[in-house]
C-alpha cells in the first residue's frame, strides 16, 4: 500500500523501473498494428519473460488504432524494446526498419510506486469520465491552425473530456448499497421520501397516506406514494431494492395510532405517532 495518493487505471499505471541484467531472459511478443487507410505493420515487443505486455501502452507507443494477434512472421517492421531493459538487450540482434524503447509492461501488485516508493496494489474502481489527449492527430489533416507569436501557422493541440452520467449513477450505487438493493444518497436520490400504504383496502391507511403525500408535494418534496394492490412484503422488498432514503410505512399499527419512519441506510425504523408524523416530516424535509 502506498503512502501517497497515486492512482491509475491498469492501462495507464506506471511503476519504478525494475533492474535487469544480461542474465535476464527475454521474449518477443509479435502482434500486428492496424492504422488508418488499411495500413498495418508487424511489430515485435521485446520484454522480460515474466512480465505481461500492456497492450494499451503498446498501441499508444505506435500511435496505432489497434493491436491484433497474428501468426509468427520472419520479417518484422518495428521492434519495441521495454525501456527498463536498457542495455540488457543488444539492438543489433534485430534487423528492422524501425526500433524504439518504451514502457510497455503491465504493472503488477508489489511493484514500487513512482511517487513514494511504496508497494502498489490492485483495487476496484469505476471510470466516471474520460480525458483524451488528441494532440495534433485531427488538427493537422483538418488544417485547424492558429498563428503563434511570430505569426506562423501552427496546428492546434486538441483534447476532449467528458463525464458519463450513467457511469456516475453506477459509481454512486457501487459505493452505496447492501444485499437488498440501492441506498441512494440524499443528493442523488430519485425521490426524497416514499410513503407505503400497507393495505389499500383500509380506508384509514389510504386517507393518511394521501394526506401526507399531498402535504409533501405542497412543500416541494420529491415524494413517491406506493398505493399498489401488492402484498405488503412485496412493497417493502421493492422499497429496499429502489433505495429511496426515507419512507413512512402506514400499516396495521395505525389502529393504535402508530406509523413507522424508516431510514433506508441500515433499515432503521422509528415508531411515530400518526398525529405527529406530519410535523416530523415537515421538520426533516
Amino acid at each position: 500500500m502506498t503512502s501517497c495518493e497515486y492512482g491509475a487505471n491498469i492501462e495507464a499505471a506506471i511503476a519504478e523501473p525494475k533492474v535487469y541484467t544480461t542474465a535476464t531472459e527475454v521474449k518477443t511478443v509479435i502482434m500486428k498494428a492496424l492504422y488508418d487507410e488499411g495500413k498495418s505493420a508487424y511489430v515485435g515487443f521485446v520484454m522480460p519473460v515474466d512480465i505481461e505486455l500492456q497492450e494499451v501502452k503498446a498501441c499508444n507507443t505506435l500511435a496505432a488504432n489497434e493491436l491484433v494477434e497474428c501468426e509468427p512472421v520472419e520479417v518484422l517492421d518495428i521492434i519495441v524494446i521495454e525501456e527498463s531493459l536498457g542495455a540488457v538487450v543488444n539492438p543489433n540482434n534485430y534487423v528492422v526498419n524501425e526500433m524504439t524503447y518504451a514502457d510497455i509492461s503491465s504493472v503488477c501488485e508489489g511493484d514500487k510506486c513512482v511517487s513514494c516508493g511504496g508497494n502498489l496494489r490492485y483495487t476496484k474502481g469505476i471510470e466516471a469520465g474520460h480525458i483524451f489527449q488528441l494532440g495534433t492527430q485531427y488538427s493537422v489533416p483538418l488544417a485547424a491552425n492558429f498563428l503563434d507569436e511570430n505569426g506562423k501557422a501552427q496546428p492546434m493541440v486538441m483534447g476532449t473530456y467528458g463525464i458519463g452520467v450513467s457511469r456516475l449513477l453506477a459509481a454512486i450505487i457501487e459505493q452505496n448499497h447492501d444485499d437488498k438493493g440501492c441506498i441512494w444518497t440524499k443528493e442523488s436520490a430519485p425521490f426524497d421520501l416514499q410513503i407505503i400504504i400497507s393495505n389499500i383496502k383500509d380506508e384509514a391507511q389510504v386517507a393518511l397516506g394521501e394526506k401526507l403525500y399531498a402535504s409533501m408535494l405542497a412543500q416541494g418534496v420529491d415524494v413517491l406514494l406506493d398505493e399498489r394492490k401488492d402484498r405488503f412484503g412485496a412493497k417493502m422488498k421493492d422499497y429496499e431494492l429502489i433505495g429511496v432514503p426515507h419512507a413512512v410505512v402506514i400499516g396495521k399499527k395505525l389502529a393504535e395510532g402508530i406509523v413507522e419512519f424508516v431510514r433506508r441506510d441500515g433499515m432503521l425504523k422509528e415508531e411515530v405517532s400518526a398525529e405527529e408524523i406530519g410535523t416530523l416530516l415537515a421538520e426533516r424535509f
